[in-house]
């Protein structure tokens, strides 16, 4: 019913929002074992409803321990960045790992589910039940955050106001 691909998938992605191998190998174990006992025919895509069930315990589990997920407020920002592409740059594993630590569990699950897992904007969509501009929205602000991060340099060299269009 659920291959070892599958739940290779499924660690794999709850180890993106746990960063903690017990942890995520135990998200896995425990959702995984209530779709197995709960043969329920009307899910159609039990991959997705699993990793759902994933993420909602990893929710769960982080309430209990009286953590929470912090939301960035939305930052509008008048200035339009011109600088190297976040995908033309090279990242050591020390540092992407560095730059993944400082995201939010909710970023690092779009990210890891976009990047990693290759799905696409609309089948995050589907699978979290979030607008698709929403998503889209997020991701940009997500790869903005992290080009900041990475490039610091970027953003005193290139800026130019998006109401002039001049140099600033």
């Amino acid at each position: 019913m659920i291959s070892r691909e599958q739940l290779n998938q499924l660690y794999r992605y709850a180890y993106s929002l746990t960063h903690n191998e017990d942890t995520a190998f135990d998200l896995v174990h425990d959702n995984v074992e209530k779709f197995l006992k709960s043969e329920d025919a009307s899910i159609k895509e039990p991959l997705h409803f699993i990793m759902r069930c994933i993420r909602n315990s990893y929710i769960d589990d982080t309430r209990k321990h009286n953590l929470r997920l912090i939301k960035h407020e939305e930052i509008r920002t008048t200035e339009l960045i011109v600088s190297p592409d976040l995908d033309e740059v090279l990242v050591s594993e020390g540092e992407t790992d560095r730059l993944l630590q400082s995201l939010q569990p909710e970023e690092r699950e779009l990210i890891y589910l976009t990047v990693v897992e290759e799905y696409t904007v609309q089948e995050v969509s589907d699978m979290k039940n979030v607008p698709r501009g929403t998503l889209l929205s997020k991701l940009h602000r997500i790869k903005k955050s992290l080009k900041q991060k990475l490039l610091p340099d970027a953003d005193n060299s290139h800026r130019i106001s998006a109401a002039k269009g001049e140099p600033l």
